[in-house]
């Protein structure tokens, strides 16, 4: 049996699955989280994105988002408040794999490790990208 709902107003460009949640971007500028066993939503951040966005992955609590016309953001996978953001190349095509990112533009693939998000986390530090490998 399939089961349909409508989750946002207007096109979804990213999903994640974990632990039972979904998380959604979409272009009615939202982020989402939703009981996949009720579809109640549970977490609505609205007005949180612009344009098309995807969802990188999620990396301990965080969230990571990123598009074309945002930075790379960083949310509280709970609460959906935002924690930070910072510039990695602006392509939908990045990935996440394991505590690496990895995206790559015209003139190259870049990678940066994730490991600053649990300083962060922390409170022992500002979040930055403080190199980001070519």
């Amino acid at each position: 049996m399939t089961r349909t709902t409508q989750l946002c107003k207007k096109n979804i460009y990213g999903v994640i699955y974990e632990d039972g949640l979904l998380y959604t971007v979409s272009q009615d500028k939202t982020i989402k989280i939703v009981d996949v066993a009720t579809f109640e939503e549970l977490r609505v951040a609205k007005n949180a994105v612009v344009g098309m966005v995807d969802i990188v992955g999620i990396y301990n609590d965080t969230l990571i988002v990123m598009g074309e016309r945002i930075p790379l953001s960083f949310w509280d996978k709970k609460t959906l408040q935002p924690r930070e953001s910072v510039e990695f190349t602006r392509n939908r095509k990045t990935i996440l794999s394991g505590g690496k990112l990895f995206g790559c533009d015209n003139q190259g693939v870049y990678s940066a490790e994730l490991s600053f998000i649990d300083k962060y986390n922390s409170g022992s530090e500002m979040l930055t990208i403080s190199e980001v490998n070519r």
